[in-house]
């Protein structure tokens, strides 16, 4: 008598295969070797039954299936290299048993959800972080951004051609180019917004250089200021002057 299935009954190809796994009391390993497969495929002619995405599931376990079957029947190929993709057996098989530790981990965890059924708490209350705000005075984003441009694109003038140089390891990250810019503002009550970058030596380190100094503005942490229109842009330490 053959075994009937319905795929309604199962949350997904990997349920339904667990199932028969289980059912024929086989290892997961040794499910190729075993008449699972032409289960499951016997089980697909209720696919049609179930809705769209569902149904592309458990095709594509099927195709998974078939592949891996007709490739037994072949010589075996050489090991593939890492460049090439995965043994498809080797990916289900990990799938099939990450699939496993979860739904053993959800029966264990059945009891609760039937000792809290019926029961309800209150929802937490959001408390979101005010937003912070951008502390600039006679400048705008756009002005710091026409700024950062311009000494851009003075670390871009062109090399010349048969000069020898030496080429920087590129050391800079913005988590140290934002200590290095909090020193710089600890030592002066306020700086020109040019000085941040007298010591990059190229584009990229001044890329990094500036977002640093986004990530502390975005912090609140500094302050950006320009006392008359195209005049220097001055930084300053939100902490110090708010102490003052």
């Amino acid at each position: 008598m053959d075994y009937v299935v319905k795929l309604q009954d199962f949350e997904g190809p990997l349920d339904l295969l667990l199932h028969l796994i289980g059912r024929a009391k086989l290892d997961i390993h040794d499910i190729f070797v075993s008449e699972i497969t032409d289960q499951y495929l016997a089980s697909m002619k209720g696919v049609e039954e179930l809705d769209m995405d569902t149904a592309s599931e458990f095709v594509s376990i099927a195709a998974t299936l078939l592949l891996i079957k007709s490739r037994s029947l072949l010589p075996r190929p050489p090991q593939i290299t890492e460049e090439e993709e995965e043994d498809p057996e080797i990916a289900l098989i990990r799938r099939l048993e990450e699939y496993k530790k979860f739904k053993e981990a959800g029966e264990q965890l059945r009891p609760y959800e039937q000792e809290f059924l019926g029961t309800y708490f209150k929802l937490p209350e959001e408390f979101p972080e005010p937003k912070a705000q951008l502390d600039f005075t006679g400048v705008t984003m756009e002005d710091l951004y026409a700024a950062f441009k311009a000494i851009l694109d003075k670390k871009a003038a062109p090399e010349e051609p048969d000069k020898p140089r030496e080429i920087p390891k590129d050391t800079y990250t913005i988590s140290g180019r934002m200590r290095h810019i909090r020193t710089m503002l600890g030592r002066a009550r306020e700086i020109r917004f040019s000085e941040l970058f007298e010591k990059d030596r190229n584009r990229m380190e001044v890329v990094v250089t500036f977002m640093a100094l986004l990530e502390l503005i975005q912090k609140s942490e500094v302050w950006v200021r320009q006392k008359e229109p195209f005049g220097d842009i001055l930084l300053g330490q939100t902490a110090r002057r708010n102490a003052s």
